[in-house]
Formats: C-alpha cells, sequence, structure tokens
C-alpha cells in the first residue's frame, strides 16, 4: 500500500480536503485509509486530530489517527453507510480542537526560549502537549526556593514574548521531507514535527501553573486558554 501523503507538514493551515479511500477495516474502531490527509497524527506529545470524513452516502467520525510504517490510520465510527475503496471523500478537521493543539505545543516551546533568556541553559527532555495537563520537562532539577522564585519570573517572560506578535514557520529538511524545523521569529530554529499558532499572540495568556522536580527532571506544569 502506497505511503501516505501528510499535508500538514507543508501547511499547517489546511484543516480540509479530498482524498482517495484506500481500504476501510471494519472493526471496533473501524479503520479508513487515505492517500493523502490533513489530520495530524498522534506523536512528538501532541494528540492526533478529530474531525470528520464524508462522501455523499457515508459519513465518518474520526476520533485518533497514528502512523505506521508511513500509512495514516485514521480510527472512529462510521455515523452512516460505509465508504468504498478508490471512493472520494471530504475530510474536516476540528478546528477547535486543532487550535488547542497549536496552542499547547507552541507555548511548551515559548516556555525553552524565556528559560534560556533567564539563564537556565537546560537540556530538552519529554513534552506533553495534550489538552489534561500539559507540560515540559528538562534535565536536572532546582531546590524548592529557586523553583518558587522563578515561577513568576517564567510566566512573566514567557508572556512577554507571546506579546511581541512573533511569527511561526515551518520548513521541510533538505535531505529529510518529513522532518521538519520550526521557527520563531529572532529565535533559534528547532525540529518540531507538530502543528502550531502562526504568530504567538495566538496562544494567550500562558499560566504557568507547577514547577517541580520529577525523578531527576525539572517539570514545568502550564496551561492556556
Amino acid at each position: 500500500m502506497e505511503i501516505t501523503q501528510l499535508l500538514y507538514l507543508q501547511d499547517m493551515a489546511i484543516l480540509d480536503c479530498s482524498a482517495c479511500i484506500l481500504d476501510v477495516l471494519q472493526g471496533e474502531p473501524c479503520v479508513v485509509i487515505l492517500d493523502r490527509t490533513v489530520f495530524y497524527p498522534q506523536g512528538g506529545g501532541q494528540p492526533s486530530d478529530k474531525g470528520i470524513i464524508r462522501s455523499p452516502h457515508a459519513s465518518f467520525e474520526v476520533q485518533k489517527v497514528v502512523v505506521e510504517n508511513g500509512i495514516a490510520l485514521h480510527y472512529g465510527i462510521f455515523t452512516q453507510g460505509v465508504f468504498s475503496q478508490q471512493e472520494v471523500v471530504d475530510m474536516q478537521v476540528s478546528p477547535a480542537i486543532r487550535n488547542l493543539h497549536n496552542k499547547n505545543h507552541s507555548a511548551g516551546h515559548l516556555i525553552d526560549y524565556a528559560l534560556l533568556s533567564l539563564g537556565y541553559s537546560l537540556i530538552s527532555g519529554k513534552g506533553y502537549h495534550f489538552p489534561q495537563g500539559p507540560y515540559v520537562q528538562y534535565q536536572g532539577t532546582l531546590e524548592q526556593n529557586e523553583r518558587e522564585a522563578l515561577l513568576p519570573r517564567l510566566e512573566d517572560t514567557v508572556n512577554v514574548i507571546a506579546s511581541r506578535s512573533l511569527p511561526i514557520s515551518v520548513s521541510l529538511q533538505e535531505n529529510d521531507p518529513e522532518r521538519r524545523i520550526m521557527t520563531v521569529q529572532g529565535y533559534a530554529p528547532i525540529l518540531c514535527g507538530g502543528t502550531h499558532v502562526i504568530n504567538t499572540q495566538d496562544i494567550g495568556h500562558i499560566t504557568i501553573r507547577k514547577i517541580k522536580n520529577e525523578k531527576g527532571y525539572l517539570r514545568v506544569s502550564y496551561s492556556v486558554p
């Protein structure tokens, strides 16, 4: 089976398109395979998109998307009819869900930049950009009094960065078209395959909820509107 063309890699703003059905795997949940998709698959600390795939006679609610061996698997349920192979369908990502994921992911990277500007040259570890309690963590720990002093300074600094209305762009690596570079204007680019807001001001106020030590790592928990 051919590899799925992942349209979000080149343009994060595309939320709908048409595609051709390559296969439908019946089950609980069902799986729909397309020749291309605008749905972001779960990975890189970011959850997958949700949305709808439709044809004139069938409708499929996409609940989760993962990529295996280059093939995007759209998991969900049929709310009407069933697709046929080679049928042309239309897909629509939920704008509200994508927007929340964009804000969470972009905010996590702005925290990286804010910490650096405060003099903390920390090595990034895991990033968890799910709506349920997003956080970023770094190698090493800090004493409690330093963590308590850092929290308000970090919140102020990250929101100053966000308020500057800085454009965020992505580009594909020439030697690896499936890996992207994310750039916030004025800051060092980073490797990131996730989706982001187009401008830092679109994130809204970033609240630093907690800074704690967690098994040899410094974890910064945050939230966005």
